[in-house]
């Protein structure tokens, strides 16, 4: 069996296959001998006087992102979206920062409403904010409040990301200023959700 992992270069994107053992680490040469009808698996070789099943590498890359090919063009543009984490847990934020820059987004992450608060006074600008509700201080429901007052925040696409998505909670959060709501480990909404917004900000400049 194979253990295989590869960064592309210049996008800070990585994937690994885990498997229960590694056998062996050699270098020879491959000729691959019997074709595979099965998903990630290119064939079967002798390598090093052994049967090896050799695995479709690609089949594997676009299985962890979808995006893995397309993504090139997108990811060396200068003009990124900005976007902004605000979330207390580090573990949350270590999940969804390589995450969300894999994807195309220029991020930056904070570990609390404060500390996001403290870069809006300084004049950073960003596209997006996808910030916790549940947090120490200020909650994200007075976060998102004391930004829709005034500032340069004032108008920006806020998405929560939270484990507290039934409906009184949502509503509450609407109302407070959220954007939209989006659970957390969802990454797949979480991304339809940022391309929805950012679009729909575009279209308002646009025709303002």
């Amino acid at each position: 069996m194979f253990a295989d992992a590869e960064r592309r270069l210049g996008h800070d994107r990585c994937m690994g296959l885990v498997v229960d053992e590694i056998i062996d680490v050699v270098e020879d040469s491959m000729t691959i001998q019997l074709g595979a009808d099965r998903p990630g698996i290119l064939g079967r070789a002798v390598i090093a006087g052994k049967a090896t099943d050799v695995i479709d590498t690609s089949h594997w890359l676009v299985q962890a992102f979808a995006d893995w090919f397309e993504s090139s063009a997108r990811s060396s543009d200068a003009g990124r979206p900005r976007l902004l984490i605000v979330e207390d847990s580090a573990f949350f934020r270590q999940l969804l920062e390589p995450s969300l820059t894999v994807a195309g987004y220029d991020v930056t992450a904070v570990p609390s409403a404060a500390a996001a608060l403290a870069l809006a006074d300084g004049g950073v600008k960003f596209d997006a904010i996808v910030s916790d509700i549940e947090m120490p201080d200020m909650d994200g429901l007075e976060f998102v409040a004391r930004i829709r007052q005034d500032g340069p925040w004032a108008n920006l696409p806020v998405i929560a990301l939270t484990g507290l998505a039934k409906q009184p909670e949502v509503e509450a959060g609407r109302a407070a200023g959220f954007t939209d709501y989006v659970r957390k480990f969802e990454r797949e909404p979480l991304l339809a959700s940022l391309r929805q917004c950012l679009a729909a900000r575009a279209d308002s400049r646009l025709f303002a």
